[in-house]
């Protein structure tokens, strides 16, 4: 059945037919789920008219207000399948990356200058829209968009378009180190073939080091009989032994096909004393009374210049390489917060693109959409139970407040009952010593103070929700505080 296809951006809507705007913000500025599904309903409105029932695609570049349930049961309601590009590949695959934004932008530079030049006033807030509409309307131009689609292989359907060298990794963004110090060539080739063996390793996804010659003689050669060989026909068996015996060093994680992370410690550099250049004035202040005597004086200078300078040079290496490990190390504290971070995280509120990808493209699959309201209903059951928890500690906030008052209240009272007993105890010392030096009976009796009043229980943190008319709290020691 025929299909017709749309090019979809997040907030500007478009077909091959017309341009039409449709404008909206949230109250942070950024687009969201709501956003997204007013957009749908809109782009439904603008299409539905013109497709006569048959199904329209979507492509979009999997923002999480791609795949809100809200957004993927409005467009399964109404025959919208939804097509997500792959992760960071909307430079190959995107009709807007393409071919429209590199004329957009020209356009807009070119409207943007005259509206400076003819008007004497630079572009702003007031008037960017009339510039920038300007710039739309000639770079979204039908024929403009039938060429972003007819390039990317969307339509007319032609995989063929995207090749392997595109979808291959950027050089420019590729992780290379850079030594401090310049190897030596046979170090060089060393670090290459163990980069190379390391690189066969871990593209294999085996968990063990490579085996040697001998280890495989030892075991089994069941693989000579199943088909493929394991062995490394390309790398000495000189380099695979060395290879195992630094798995087994203290440096092993530099040979695992593990992850490394912040427990991981960088190799350590031990700097090293640079004694001063050694100086020969006197040799060299002694008049030459030869040819070769001054031939030598002459080499002589120029030794302790070389070494002068190659002393600097090792001091400058040492310094640079001192402050590569005081960036190692500062870097090792970031990334240990990190996942100390993550620890202490429950989940993510977006379901993460990597999930998409591990489910497939078309987000309208009932599968999908199945996983996204699970995951809304999760989401919302965390926003449940920290609302819950955030309320338990304000009502743990009040009653503590409370308390405290009490206490004061209380210390008060204890205080004035104290006062008035050490008064009443001083005049019944001062009437027994008259009355003992009178050698009379005293007449007033020892005071007694009574009891004080009991402090009440300080409100306790309960780890469960109970009934409220128990007058017991909820419970939030297991929680740090933290929204």
């Amino acid at each position: 059945m025929h299909r017709t296809v749309f090019q979809v951006p997040i907030r500007v809507y478009f077909d091959i037919k017309f341009v039409s705007n449709s404008l909206g913000h949230s109250k942070k500025g950024w687009t969201d789920g709501e956003i997204g599904r007013e957009w749908l309903k809109d782009f439904d409105d603008k299409t539905k008219g013109k497709v006569n029932g048959r199904t329209r695609y979507l492509l979009v570049d999997g923002h999480n207000s791609h795949y809100t349930v809200g957004f993927l049961l409005y467009a399964c309601e109404h025959n919208i399948e939804i097509l997500c590009y792959p992760s960071h590949c909307t430079h190959i695959y995107q009709g807007l990356d393409v071919v429209i934004f590199s004329k957009l932008k020209k356009y807009w530079q070119e409207e943007r200058d005259a509206e400076e030049r003819e008007h004497r006033q630079r572009v702003s807030k007031s008037n960017f829209l009339s510039v920038y509409a300007r710039a739309h309307i000639r770079a979204l131009t039908p024929n403009n968009v039938k060429a972003a689609f007819k390039k990317t292989g969307v339509y007319p359907f032609d995989p063929s378009v995207i090749t392997g060298d595109m979808l291959a990794p950027a050089r420019e963004t590729a992780l290379v180190h850079h030594a401090v110090v310049p190897m030596q060539t046979p170090v060089r080739v060393l670090v290459n073939a163990i980069t190379k063996l390391q690189r066969q390793w871990r593209t294999s996804g085996d968990d063990t080091p490579p085996a040697s010659e001998n280890e495989r003689a030892s075991e089994s050669s069941d693989s000579d009989n199943n088909g493929e060989s394991t062995t490394n026909s390309d790398v000495p068996e000189l380099l695979i032994s060395a290879f195992n015996q630094l798995s087994k060093t203290r440096k092993h994680p530099l040979f695992t096909n593990k992850p490394l992370g912040s427990h991981t410690a960088p190799p350590h550099f031990h700097t090293m004393t640079i004694s001063p250049v050694k100086r020969h004035g006197d040799l060299l202040q002694v008049q030459p009374q030869s040819e070769n005597e001054k031939l030598l004086q002459a080499a002589l200078h120029d030794a302790e210049v070389r070494e002068a300078e190659l002393k600097g040079e090792i001091r400058g290496q040492q310094a640079a390489l001192v402050l590569q490990n005081v960036y190692c190390d500062k870097l090792r504290k970031e990334i240990y917060g990190q996942e100390e971070k993550r620890k202490k995280k429950p989940g993510n509120a977006a379901l993460k693109i990597k999930d998409i990808n591990k489910k497939g493209r078309l987000l309208t699959d009932p599968m999908l959409v199945d996983l996204y309201a699970q995951h809304q209903a999760e989401i919302k059951e965390q926003g449940v139970e920290k609302q819950r928890k955030k309320d338990a500690r304000e009502k743990h906030s009040e009653a503590l407040k409370q308390w405290r008052e009490g206490e004061e209240q209380r210390k008060k009272i204890c205080a004035e009952i104290n006062e008035k007993y050490q008064m009443a105890l001083e005049a019944w010392i001062e009437e027994k010593e008259l009355a003992k030096s009178e050698k009379r009976r005293a007449q007033l009796k020892k005071p007694v103070r009574g009891p004080l009043p009991k402090a009440a229980p300080k409100p306790k943190k309960h780890s469960e929700p109970v009934d409220e008319d128990s007058g017991e709290e909820f419970d939030e020691s297991s929680d740090n505080g933290t929204m």
